[in-house]
């Protein structure tokens, strides 16, 4: 950003004359309003300002209007209303509705220069129809010989971020194959501690395994004494009858 700058002195700054210099792409979809409004805002700090010699309020704002002198590739707006303003005193610039910048008078630290800061604030979809490409602000100060400070700004254009889409890989046969050998070796020593979960998922069929077992053995015995009963009964009832 550049900045202007200009001795003046005192606690305000007294502007003799405006002037707005629009550099416009080719050809613009929108033309642009004979006449700019120059707003400044309301002061927090209930710092003068004067338009052509009439007090405004703190609480209320100030207005001015930038008629267009030229329209040939550059749009010039201007007004010679003369200003009085304090330090740190705000403007904005409207095209209608449309915001186009805003700025500031600032004292430069340590003497009694102005200087002036100043940017656009339109965004990229208004200014689309518009078609502005840069500016040059050129404010004159009352003295003799008056001299101006000028700023020139450009147009930033941000430029969109595209995230790569996130598709789906297809399976590596490799990967199905490793993941099969660790599954099937997740019960051996010293393989088994580096697949993730690998105990616990192993000793769950050796559970159910030893619980087969335990079930199947119970199941024999009875079966067995079963036997061994009935056969001691039956030679009983058969040793009574041939008593």
């Amino acid at each position: 950003m550049c900045r202007g700058f200009h001795p003046n002195g005192g606690d305000c700054v007294n502007l003799r004359a405006f002037y707005l210099h629009i550099s416009l792409l080719s050809p613009p979809r929108k033309p642009l309003p004979e006449i700019l409004t120059l707003n400044y805002p309301p002061r927090i700090d209930e710092s003068p300002l004067e338009i052509s010699g009439s007090g405004v309020r703190s609480n209320a704002p100030g207005f001015l209007s930038l008629h267009r002198v030229l329209s040939a590739g550059t749009a010039v707006y201007g007004s010679r209303e003369r200003v009085k303003a304090g330090e740190g005193a705000r403007f904005e610039l409207y095209a209608g509705d449309c915001k186009l910048m805003k700025g500031i008078f600032r004292k430069d630290w340590g003497g009694d220069s102005w200087k002036l800061e100043c940017k656009f604030v339109v965004s990229e979809e208004e200014n689309s129809g518009l078609g502005i490409k840069g500016a040059e602000v050129r404010v004159w100060l009352e003295g003799d010989p008056a001299e101006p400070i000028t700023e020139r700004v450009e147009m930033a254009h941000t430029r969109r971020t595209v995230r790569p889409r996130c598709e789906r890989l297809e399976e590596i046969p490799e990967g199905r194959e490793t993941e099969s050998e660790a599954e099937g070796c997740c019960c051996g020593e010293g393989e088994a501690e580096a697949v993730m979960g690998g105990r616990e998922d192993c000793l769950v069929p050796a559970v159910e395994g030893v619980g087969w077992a335990v079930d199947a053995g119970i199941w024999i015995l009875c079966f067995g004494v079963g036997y061994l009963v009935s056969r001691a009964s039956r030679k009983k009832v058969m040793r009574s009858l041939m008593s």
